[in-house]
């Protein structure tokens, strides 16, 4: 199987806040929007980020797709170009923090956040790997940096 596009879809109650924090602080943007249901999209193009959020209890969805998350075991990574530069714009904006900006000797510079549906956004800039977390790499591609397409 090719997959094209992951997009995770969060039942909350807490939808419209949702959008509201993922628009506001994460650069996505609305493409599709009812009283029940909103579709993001997060990056360029190609379609690369999309994340939905839907409102709990439908009685027109399939149970499975009933019940609300409170976020817990949840966790979104957003690699940017510098991390530091959006922990100070996120944190001039009033925003609380998990963990606030660090360096990882698994070559992550990142800080963490909840959104309001309770998810953990962990917003990353990949650096140089410590050189035994680089030796278990299954895909040299993995311990180096990488710039992101503009």
């Amino acid at each position: 199987m090719r997959i094209a596009l992951l997009t995770p879809v969060i039942v909350t109650p807490a939808m419209a806040a949702a959008r509201d924090f993922y628009v506001r602080h994460l650069g996505f943007r609305t493409v599709f929007e009812n009283d029940w249901y909103v579709h993001l999209h997060g990056g360029g193009e190609p379609r690369t980020v999309e994340l939905g959020f839907m409102l709990p209890g439908l009685a027109e969805q399939h149970p499975a797709y009933r019940a609300a998350t409170d976020g817990a075991g949840l966790i979104f990574n957003l690699d940017v170009e510098d991390a530091a530069a959006e922990f100070a714009r996120l944190q001039a904006a009033g925003l609380g923090f998990i963990e606030t900006l660090r360096d990882e000797p698994w070559g992550e510079r990142h800080f963490t956040l909840h959104d309001p549906a309770g998810i953990v956004v962990n917003i990353t800039q990949k650096i140089e790997m410590r050189a035994d977390f680089a030796a278990q790499a299954l895909d040299p591609a993995v311990t180096a940096p990488k710039q992101l397409d503009a």
